[in-house]
């Protein structure tokens, strides 16, 4: 079962560009380096990297955290996804600081919104024409929006292109909520595996939709 979101995946180079904290609530929670990426998520990669760094934040004003990712090289590609209707290509932690909306851009929008009603992944969820929006679920029932929109350049996200690129969910069980997922509404599914995190083993599957969104569901163990 989809209980509630665990944060976002933001491809940043971090390590290079030193983000001021100074007029936002964002609080460093933990970070690591050179973390092994594991050869599932071969096909979300554009290029098939040994190792990723991220860094890991929580703010006050946000219902879960953010996760910036840096590869050894980060794509600069054509990344649509907004965080308050600010382009994600260029992070400004000020402009992020207290989040309203979160957008996706998907290029089969029908097809991803019967999957995350399905899953639950959008609370009160609708559907208008080339959109649909809700409520993601949080364990401080807070509510932030995310609005899925037709993608007009059907263009294809990686995990190791600059910006905002996945969205990642806490689940009780993966393997019960593998079998939910029908085959139409989505493009690839990873197989399951492992990562540990502060002593904790985190069991992980990653989804390409239909309309080519990328969702990673966590497990704790």
């Amino acid at each position: 079962m989809i209980t509630y979101v665990s944060h976002i995946g933001y491809t940043y180079d971090w390590p290079k560009k030193k983000l001021s904290l100074k007029k936002t609530q964002f609080e460093l929670y933990f970070k690591k380096k050179k973390l092994i990426n594991d050869n599932c998520k071969k096909p979300f990669l554009r290029k098939n990297f040994k190792f990723h760094d991220i860094v890991f934040y929580k703010n006050k004003n946000w219902n879960f955290g953010l996760e910036l990712i840096n590869y050894k090289k980060n794509f600069q590609n054509q990344n649509v996804n907004t965080i308050n209707n600010h382009k994600t290509a260029n992070l400004d932690l000020v402009k992020i600081n207290k989040l309203k909306k979160l957008y996706l851009n998907s290029s089969n929008v029908l097809s991803d919104y019967k999957l995350f009603k399905n899953m639950n992944f959008l609370l009160n969820i609708k559907f208008k024409k080339n959109t649909f929006y809700g409520n993601l679920p949080n364990f401080k029932r807070k509510k932030t929006q995310l609005v899925v929109k037709k993608n007009i350049n059907k263009t294809k996200i990686y995990l190791d292109d600059l910006g905002f690129n996945f969205i990642s969910f806490f689940s009780t069980n993966i393997k019960d909520d593998l079998k939910r997922i029908k085959k139409k509404e989505i493009n690839y599914i990873s197989k399951i595996f492992k990562l540990k995190i502060n002593n904790n083993i985190l069991r992980l599957v990653l989804i390409r939709t239909s309309g080519d969104i990328i969702i990673e569901l966590i497990e704790k163990r």
